[in-house]
């Protein structure tokens, strides 16, 4: 016995039925949370929000970015960063800025590369990149002084505010 669709209409002058027909640039989408209406949408597009990765710690560290990449479909955001820290005895929370603020949230990131003697976690965080220490007493972020001269490859996804 063959399957038949449910759901009849037409966007763009063609129809859906059994959803074998597209609308150019389109995808079918689910427009109810019962799930029983469906439209052509068109599909979030990749963006590349400006990025100039920034100290933001207060120290004014000039931070060397190796590279640096960013992408946002929707509310999510790709970043990824290699950085190199300057030499510096700055005790301030080290914190890299970010393109574009992430939810209220702590969103982890992941360190692929760590230059430093210190064990770190990285996180996005506000409008910034933050360095919780899984040593650090009481949870604080690790100070810049301790990122001196290392070199880090954060990578990760999180959620736009």
């Amino acid at each position: 016995m063959p399957i038949t669709s449910p759901y009849s209409g037409t966007a763009a002058g063609l129809t859906d039925v059994d959803q074998t027909t597209q609308a150019a640039g389109k995808v079918l989408t689910n427009t109810t949370s019962g799930g029983k209406a469906f439209s052509w949408q068109t599909p979030l597009a990749a963006t590349t929000p400006a990025w100039t990765p920034a100290d933001v710690s207060g120290a004014s560290l000039a931070l060397t970015i190796n590279s640096s990449s960013v992408y946002q479909i929707g509310k999510l955001v790709y970043i990824e960063l290699d950085v190199t820290y300057p030499v510096t005895v700055d005790g301030s929370a080290a914190q890299i800025s970010l393109p574009v603020t992430c939810i209220a949230k702590r969103c982890a990131l992941a360190i692929g590369r760590n230059s430093t003697a210190t064990l770190l976690g990285a996180e996005a965080n506000g409008s910034s990149i933050t360095f919780p220490g899984f040593t650090n007493a009481g949870g604080g972020g690790n100070a810049n002084v301790t990122l001196s001269t290392g070199r880090l490859s954060i990578s990760g996804v999180y959620q736009a505010a």
